[in-house]
């Protein structure tokens, strides 16, 4: 209670991650020496955030004690939990920096598993390099992020590395009741993409959907940073995996990206089905968005963004070009449509 934290832990020292009932042991002995207790709730969240990881569990633990909710016996309840894991996420520590490290040696293989996409290989020795440093965890042949806090973590890393800058404060990003301008968005994305160049959907041959999944969730995640909305990308649903679930000021985006391997009409109806007829109304989603990356597509051609209507549900497609050959320059420039979209 004198404003010193017990929970220090060593963090060169190798430990098994904690289960449950450790973390509920260990808080516990603090709640015997203090009085100061934790809801269930809160030791159950701190356990799913962390997966048990040590040093995270009593960073946390020093966070709540010290930080959110010191000198007092007042329990330590679920909505103190998630202002410490916030504070954390934006926390410099030696911790992070070590580990961070490690995650940028091998940043193309850590994205994939973030973005799911990549099964467990025995005797990879990226994987096991990964492995090791407690990155990633395996669980037959998935591959996941050890603990939800280092995914969100990281990802923040790495998208402040894609480059992926816009004015947020800007106006045109914004409609008239303070919801996301999300054609302009999107509009200026594929100016973003122009800019960077199409290098990186090609660094393993053919070119990827997780790069421009990657690329737009980087670009997405300005928007809602610093407590503004929230991000969620490959969220499990109970009819598939939803590629990009944005929240802002109540109003909920839905984003499906798809790379053209075939007919571009046939990846764009598909696509749409699929957000029109599994996301938007299990989720009461307002907009949904395909964004649809076609190697077949100069770099830089304009293809004019469209609406289509399935089940009285409207779904917005943008086509991004990243063909590697030169467009016309005629093409380079956009006029809006019918429907109001484009950006000269």
């Amino acid at each position: 209670m004198g404003g010193v934290s017990p929970f220090n832990i060593a963090d060169q020292v190798k430990l098994p991650p904690f289960t449950l009932d450790n973390v509920r042991d260990l808080y516990g002995q603090y709640t015997a020496e203090t009085g100061q207790p934790f809801t269930e709730e809160a030791v159950k969240m701190v356990y799913e955030q962390t997966a048990g990881q040590p040093w995270l569990v009593n960073r946390l633990g020093t966070l709540l004690t010290i930080d959110i909710k010191p000198r007092t016996l007042k329990a330590i309840d679920l909505n103190d939990v998630e202002q410490a894991i916030d504070a954390l996420l934006y926390e410099e520590n030696n911790h992070f920096d070590n580990i961070t490290e490690k995650a940028r040696q091998f940043k193309e293989a850590f994205i994939d598993v973030v973005f799911d996409g990549v099964q467990h290989i025995p005797g990879n020795e990226t994987q096991a390099y990964l492995m090791t440093y407690g990155l990633i965890k395996s669980e037959g042949r998935r591959l996941s992020v050890a603990n939800p806090i280092y995914q969100k973590r990281f990802t923040k890393t790495f998208f402040q590395e894609a480059r992926a800058l816009a004015d947020v404060s800007h106006g045109g990003y914004y409609t008239t009741d303070g919801a996301l301008d999300m054609d302009a968005i999107l509009a200026d994305f594929e100016e973003y993409i122009m800019q960077i160049g199409v290098n990186a959907f090609y660094a393993q041959g053919s070119p990827k959907e997780k790069t421009g999944q990657f690329l737009l969730t980087a670009w997405l995640y300005q928007f809602v940073e610093r407590g503004h909305g929230s991000l969620r990308y490959e969220l499990p649903t109970g009819l598939g995996r939803m590629d990009i679930l944005l929240k802002h000021r109540r109003h909920k985006y839905i984003v499906e990206t798809k790379i053209n391997h075939g007919r571009l009409e046939k990846t764009i109806t598909r696509a749409v089905d699929q957000v029109a007829s599994r996301y938007l109304a299990t989720e009461r989603a307002d907009e949904g968005y395909v964004v649809v990356f076609d190697p077949k597509t100069s770099v830089g051609e304009v293809v004019d963004p469209e609406v289509r209507e399935i089940g009285g549900r409207q779904v917005a497609v943008f086509v991004i070009g990243i063909g590697k050959q030169e467009p016309n320059a005629s093409s380079l420039l956009r006029k809006p449509d019918e429907n109001g979209f484009g950006r000269s």
